[in-house]
This record gives C-alpha cells, structure tokens and sequence, in this order.
C-alpha cells in the first residue's frame, strides 16, 4: 500500500484495494492519478522521477486497521513476518552439506551457520524449511497460471534465512 500505485491494486489483498481508487477514501491522495515526473535531463519517462505526495505512514494504518479482519487466510499469512527462503539446486555446493546436515538422520540439527568460503560468500544462518520435502511437489506459492506451474518432483532444497544471529 505504502510503495504501489493504484494501477498496480491487483497484487495487494482484495480487502484494501478499494482504498486506492474509491472516491470516498480516506486515504486518496496518496494515489493520484495524475503527478508529474521530473525529467532531469532523462529522455524515457521510466528515467525520471515520479513526484508522488508524500505517504503518512498513521494515515494509511488507520485507514487499513478495520479491514484486516476481511482477509482470508493466505492473505492474512502473507502480512506476517515469515523468513526469506534459501533454494539451493543439486550443482551447488551446498546442496550435499544441507542435504547431510538437515536430511541424514541426524538428531537434534536445527540451524547451521553458513561458512562464507563454502557457500560463495553467504552470511548468516540457514534452518531446515519443514514444507520441504525433497523429490515432492513445491506448489507456486500464488494462485498458479501457465507462467508459474507448480514443480513436480521438485529436486531443490530450501531453508529459511535466519536473521538473528547465532551465537
């Protein structure tokens, strides 16, 4: 809400949509139709900067908050904090170090500190994703189309990017 324009309404939840376009939002003028782009120099529009007013961060909250209650699910679970996922296919390196540490039958390995050498210079620290199951179905995680099947047989692995720090 706070960085797409109204043209664009179709990737946020269904519930908060209205809030771009409907005359009687309380929250309108942050998406005008009409701005102008400062050119500075540019040729192409896409160069030049949008003039765009300024988003007040307590305004557009409130004119949210009544409405998270509308949200289905998916929806909902999209709107939390979650992690970033890590997918790692069998030519890389670390795909055999994941696979021994998460997927032997070891006991007890839940997170494992990413050496930068061996993972090509990843920091951080990496936990077993427990949807994965190696060789099963990775479902797109949208409403599927053509462009983005659902992979069968899914060879990858994937963790989830810890970003508190280990110790």
């Amino acid at each position: 809400m706070g960085v797409l324009p109204a043209a664009s309404r179709t990737l946020i939840a269904e519930p908060f949509r209205h809030l771009m376009t409907d005359d009687d939002s309380p929250i309108l003028d942050f998406y005008p139709q009409d701005f102008e782009i400062d050119m500075n120099g540019k040729k192409m529009l896409w160069q030049g900067v949008a003039l765009l007013p300024f988003i007040d961060e307590e305004r557009l909250l409130e004119a949210m908050r009544p409405l998270y209650g509308e949200l289905n699910e998916e929806e909902a679970a999209r709107n939390e904090m979650g992690y970033e996922l890590l997918f790692v296919g069998q030519q890389n390196a670390l795909y055999d170090i994941f696979g021994e540490t998460f997927y032997a039958m070891y006991d007890g390995v839940e997170t494992m500190r990413l050496n930068p050498t061996s993972s090509k210079r990843l920091i951080g620290a990496v936990a077993k994703d427990e949807n994965c199951v190696p060789r099963g179905l990775y479902s797109f995680p949208f409403p599927t189309s053509s462009s983005y099947p659902s992979i069968e047989r899914d060879i990858t692995l994937r963790y989830c990017v810890l970003l508190a720090t280990m110790r």
